[in-house]
C-alpha cells in the first residue's frame, strides 16, 4: 500500500506491476527485419502500473514506460500465432529506459543489399581477371604483338564487363524491379479500396448485389431499386 484516501481509495504499487498497451498507428517508419518503408504498423509498449482501489473496483493505470517498440503487421501476426517458436520475431526498438528514444533506422531496401554484394564479387572476379591477365602476358611475351593482343584482348574485355557492365546491368534490373513493386502495390491498393467497398454496401444492403441496378429491357433502360 503507497497510498490511502478516504475520497480515492487505496493505491497500490510493487515493482512487478506491469502494463502493457498495443496501438495501431500512422506514419513513415523502417523496421528491422522488413524492406518496405511503412505508413501503418503496430506499437507495443511495455511500463510501470499502479493499482487504485476504489468504490469496490479495482482500476489500473499505467505509468513510466519501460520500453516501446515498433512492429509491421506482418511481425505482429506472426509473434500473436509462433509461440514457442525459433528465436522470436524481429521488432524495432524505439524508446527504452534509461536510454532514452533511439535513432530511427535508416533506409535500406534487399535490392540495394544484394546490388552492392553483387558488385563487390564482380570486383573479386575482376581482380582473379587482371591477375590471370599478368601471367598470361608472361607467357605470351614471345608471340608476335597480334597474337598478344588477341589472347590478351579477351581477358581485357572480360575485366571491362566485370567491372562496369555488371554494376550498370544490376542497377538497371533493381530500377526494373522497383518500378514493378510499385505498380504491384497501386494495384494491390485499388483492389483492397475495392473489397473494402463492397464489403461496406454488403454490410449496408444485407446483400451482395448493389442496391441499384441498370436494367436493359429492348431499347429502353431503367433503374432498379
Amino acid at each position: 500500500l503507497v497510498n490511502s484516501d478516504p475520497v480515492h481509495g487505496d493505491t497500490y504499487s510493487h515493482p512487478a506491476y506491469g502494463q502493457i498497451t498495443a496501438s495501431r498507428v500512422t506514419g513513415q517508419a523502417n523496421l528491422y527485419g522488413s524492406d518496405f518503408e511503412h505508413r501503418a504498423f503496430v506499437v507495443l509498449r511495455i511500463g510501470h502500473s499502479e493499482l487504485h482501489r476504489n468504490l469496490s473496483t479495482d482500476w489500473h493505470f499505467g505509468h513510466r514506460d519501460i520500453v516501446e517498440l515498433a512492429m509491421s503487421e506482418a511481425q505482429w501476426a506472426t509473434f500473436v500465432s509462433s509461440l514457442n517458436m525459433g528465436d522470436g520475431t524481429p521488432c524495432t526498438l524505439q524508446f527504452v529506459k534509461g536510454e532514452g528514444h533511439l535513432p530511427r533506422i535508416p533506409h535500406r531496401t534487399e535490392r540495394d543489399v544484394v546490388g552492392q554484394e553483387v558488385e563487390e564479387f564482380a570486383d573479386q572476379l575482376a581482380d582473379k581477371v587482371e591477375a590471370a591477365r599478368l601471367v598470361v602476358e608472361g607467357l605470351t611475351k614471345n608471340l608476335s604483338k597480334k597474337k598478344q593482343s588477341e589472347i590478351i584482348g579477351h581477358l581485357e574485355s572480360l575485366e571491362q564487363d566485370l567491372r562496369d557492365n555488371v554494376p550498370f546491368h544490376v542497377k538497371q534490373f533493381g530500377e526494373h524491379i522497383e518500378t514493378t513493386v510499385e505498380k504491384a502495390k497501386i494495384e494491390i491498393g485499388a483492389y483492397t479500396q475495392m473489397a473494402i467497398q463492397r464489403a461496406g454496401l454488403k454490410a449496408l444492403t444485407g446483400d451482395e448485389e448493389p442496391p441499384i441496378r441498370m436494367i436493359t429491357d429492348g431499347d429502353d433502360t431503367y433503374e432498379e431499386l
